[in-house]
């Protein structure tokens, strides 16, 4: 009687084995979407300290910078704080989608380039999808004025340290960047301004490669 209760002992464990260790799917942070870190997730306030993060960087996470990391990752892709989680995070709060469902990188891509004319600097882009938000980072030496945003888009910019100048284009509703080509922003700069870094999310908050 023993040994048969041992042999159904194991069964079990094997059949429990079978139904768990092939799966990959780690639990999801319960945090998730608090990134200010005050109890309460996906909220407007969120999706304000991460719009500051893509402007001052992870001073903006205050000093819980890991935590914040972490709750950020909004379309649970695996990469935390990208513009496609602010995509995600404006789409979950203005009712569109439902929050914890995964997705992935786009297969497509966007090209991003600036173009300069005279003093007037202007960002251009082809994409396949239509943009819901998009952020550029530009080495500058020299004065700017404030940049005019296509379409009717919002967005925000900071110049970090006299050199650094962050752009965060984005909707809080239902606005995009149309597919094919067009401009993002322009300014005028007195000296000259690099793009050297930018990101791009269709609609849905799916994060798109870039070139530039």
């Amino acid at each position: 009687m023993i040994h048969k209760l041992f042999y159904i002992v194991i069964l079990l464990g094997v059949c429990l084995c079978l139904l768990s260790c092939g799966k990959t799917t780690e639990p999801v942070p319960s945090f998730l979407g608090d990134i200010n870190l005050d109890g309460y997730s996906y909220t407007v306030a969120d999706a304000v300290m991460l719009v500051n993060y893509f402007l001052v960087g992870e001073k903006a996470f205050g000093n819980h910078v890991d935590s914040s990391v972490t709750a950020s990752d909004i379309n649970l892709n695996g990469i935390p704080h990208e513009v496609a989680d602010v995509q995600y995070l404006v789409r979950i709060i203005i009712g569109d989608v439902a929050p914890l469902v995964s997705i992935v990188h786009s297969t497509k891509e966007c090209v991003v380039n600036s173009q300069v004319s005279g003093s007037m600097v202007t960002v251009k882009y082809e994409c396949p999808e239509e943009i819901g938000a998009v952020w550029l980072r530009f080495r500058i030496d020299d004065q700017m004025s404030i940049p005019i945003v296509q379409y009717d888009m919002d967005f925000k910019y900071e110049v970090a340290g006299d050199t650094l100048l962050n752009v965060l284009v984005y909707n809080f509703g239902h606005e995009v960047l149309p597919s094919g080509d067009g401009s993002i922003i322009s300014f005028n700069t007195n000296g000259t301004a690099e793009l050297i870094d930018a990101e791009v999310s269709n609609y849905s908050g799916v994060a798109i490669p870039v070139t530039f």
